[in-house]
């Protein structure tokens, strides 16, 4: 009897990987998530194939199911599973943490480039004719390389490990915060200087995020946190997006209190449509440009193909950490696929 499979993933990822889906698995694809016809399809599956980032596997959809055995998630983070109501019902909960550790940490880098280098605001003020507006104004705010800057890592799972590679390889002074330091023979190796999150703050010229959402780090990044930063810092976020407070980011930046923010996860998730379409003066481009007053910016950056996920452990009792993660303990969304899409803010 072929075992029936939900994934809630495209055929396409499937199909660019070459993986031939074994004919022992009735496999049934909805990409595009609609609720009831997922919980419907759902009720007698064997197994659901999952991001872990998106949609919410909620108590009310698992409580339908009738012969679930699995939900995988092909990430490691697991926030959007009602871990309790899994445990109820005796379903394993799988996720496939590190899988894409050096893509996330690149897209990351790339992120920060961007906005050192005024790429996206060159980009579109040359393509309307403005080259050379935009190089004397680049000239006089200044463009800047790694080297020499104060890199901030919150989070030292897989992906920050690979940030602070990246970071090494480039001659940045490297900071970082975990809640379980490293041991000093991996900060030697990594050259990495441990910091409370308070100096982090302060002393960093870039901030990157990579550690898990949970009830300790929702919005972690708020005003007061914001406030500490240097004007002239960058934020960089290819975790969770309700680690930040939105509002207080956007004020930051409105009032010239943070250089510039790249994010590639958002809260919610998908983003809602006037976020879209855009709201006065936040105008959100798709593809395009880099508007003079448009803190949110999509660049289109495509996902990158990963390994497919591989059943783990599970594990659905864990301790609640306030910042960062540590090898030894479930991961979260800092350990991340990487997203469609990103957003530069300036």
């Amino acid at each position: 009897m072929r075992s029936k499979v939900i994934c809630l993933r495209p055929r396409h990822d499937f199909d660019r990987a070459k993986i031939q889906i074994p004919e022992s698995f009735d496999i049934q694809f909805f990409p595009q998530y609609e609720e009831e016809a997922v919980t419907q399809a759902s009720v007698d599956a064997d197994f659901i194939l999952a991001s872990s980032h998106y949609p919410r596997i909620t108590a009310k959809f698992i409580s339908r199911t009738k012969s679930l055995k699995l939900i995988q998630l092909c990430g490691s983070g697991y926030d959007t599973v009602d871990l309790e109501a899994a445990n109820k019902a005796g379903i394993p909960v799988a996720r496939s943490p590190g899988q894409n550790s050096r893509a996330v940490a690149e897209l990351a880098f790339n992120l920060m480039s961007i906005l050192n280098r005024g790429i996206l605001e060159a980009d579109i003020e040359t393509k309307r004719g403005n080259y050379q507006g935009v190089r004397e104004k680049l000239r006089k705010e200044g463009t800047y390389e790694l080297e020499g800057m104060h890199l901030g890592i919150l989070g030292v799972g897989p992906i920050g490990k690979e940030m602070a590679k990246i970071g090494a390889f480039f001659r940045a002074k490297l900071f970082y915060h975990d809640i379980i330091r490293l041991s000093p023979e991996q900060e030697k190796e990594l050259t990495l200087a441990y910091v409370d999150f308070l100096e982090l703050l302060k002393t960093s010229d870039i901030l990157t995020l990579h550690i898990p959402l949970n009830m300790k780090t929702r919005k972690l990044i708020g005003r007061k946190e914001l406030a500490l930063m240097k004007p002239s810092a960058i934020l960089i976020n290819t975790s969770r997006g309700a680690l930040l407070d939105d509002e207080a980011l956007i004020d930051a930046l409105k009032s010239n209190r943070l250089k510039g923010a790249a994010l590639d996860a958002f809260d919610p998730e998908p983003l809602p449509p006037e976020v879209h379409r855009g709201q006065g003066e936040f105008h959100h481009h798709w593809r395009s440009g880099f508007g003079k007053k448009s803190p949110w910016h999509r660049p289109g950056l495509r996902r990158l193909p990963g390994r497919l996920p591989r059943p783990l452990h599970h594990r659905h009792r864990h301790r609640q950490h306030p910042v960062g993660r540590r090898q030894g303990r479930p991961p979260g969304p800092g350990d991340e696929e990487v997203h469609p899409s990103a957003v530069i803010a300036r």
